[in-house]
């Protein structure tokens, strides 16, 4: 006897209080970032993946993971679980530092790396990798130019 499996996208906000319009930079992927989500206020490492559509309009975004001070868990699979079933043609990643230091670790590069390479596997573009401070300040791996040496 086999299963017969469905997904669907269950919606739990009817009326979405973000509305950022179309992110063409880093000041408004701040201001979402920032001003809606409040993501640096956050007192542990809260890691989060906004969802695009083509035309680089935020239709959602997941907290995929909440850690500690210092870290918190990234598993591919369950960032790409949520990434495919919202149908997602772009994906900007970002995570805070409590601490306020915006300099990013050895684990954020690997962890960057790795999801990078998952988008390419699903076509999936990558837009940004940002990490926000408590201070509010952001720090873009893609102005840092640290994604694009990985091709696309």
């Amino acid at each position: 006897m086999y299963q017969k499996f469905s997904l669907k996208l269950v919606v739990n906000e009817t009326n979405p209080k973000y509305n950022c319009g179309r992110i063409n930079g880093l000041v408004m992927l701040k201001k979402f970032l920032v001003d809606q989500i409040d993501l640096g206020s956050e007192p542990e490492e809260v890691f989060v993946c906004l969802i695009l559509d083509i035309k680089n309009i935020i239709i959602g975004y997941f907290e995929v993971s909440r850690g500690v001070l210092d870290k918190a868990l990234v598993s591919p699979r369950e960032v790409f679980k949520r990434i495919i079933i919202s149908n997602a043609s772009k994906v900007i990643f970002a995570h805070n530092h409590p601490s306020g230091d915006l300099e990013p670790s050895k684990s954020d590069i690997e962890v960057c790396k790795v999801l990078f390479k998952c988008c390419e596997i699903f076509d999936i573009e990558m837009l940004d990798f940002i990490i926000v401070s408590s201070t509010s300040d952001i720090l873009s791996f893609h102005e840092l130019n640290i994604t694009n040496s990985w091709g696309r």
